[in-house]
């Protein structure tokens, strides 16, 4: 597992695991945080991500304390989206070798924090994303999927997954 503030992590086909913070489970994180992921997968492969806990400071916007999603490792990459309170994101799974997971706290208020799973896996081909407008609380893309990826997203389903890929 990860509970250090950050840095490259080399994601494999077993899972391993990314605290928020190091005393996880025994204190909340600190204030002033600016950690930030890099997930990385051989080439040809994609890194996926689900978060098991997720707490933190609760704001309408998510403009406080946040984690946000990015699908790629340039500044440029696609924002698949910014979470905030308690509700846990979804899956997510890049559509290359990178993810990257950025971690912000302000200065006022903490909370628990989170943890999240990593493995590297196959890539989902046929996945199309377009912009909807909605608060920033909640996914900000819808993803179209093909038939190969939906029986994809029907045996991670079986499996006891949460039923939704970005």
């Amino acid at each position: 597992y990860c509970a250090v503030c950050g840095g490259t992590i080399r994601a494999e086909r077993t899972v391993g695991y990314v605290y928020s913070h190091a005393t996880y489970g025994g204190s909340n994180y600190e204030n002033r945080v600016a950690c930030e992921w890099t997930l990385l997968a051989e080439d040809g492969m994609s890194v996926e991500i689900q978060f098991t806990n997720f707490e933190l400071e609760e704001e309408v916007h998510c403009e406080y304390d946040y984690v946000e999603i990015y699908d790629g490792d340039s500044e440029n990459a696609m924002r698949l989206g910014r979470y905030c309170g308690n509700k846990q994101p979804n899956l997510f799974i890049s559509s290359g070798p990178v993810l990257r997971v950025r971690f912000r706290a302000d200065d006022t208020v903490t909370a628990k924090g989170f943890v999240f799973e990593y493995v590297e896996t196959d890539p989902v081909e046929g996945l199309i994303y377009t912009e909807e407008p909605g608060p920033t609380t909640r996914p900000p893309l819808e993803p179209v999927i093909n038939e190969k990826a939906n029986n994809r997203f029907l045996a991670r389903t079986a499996a006891g997954r949460r039923p939704y890929i970005h």
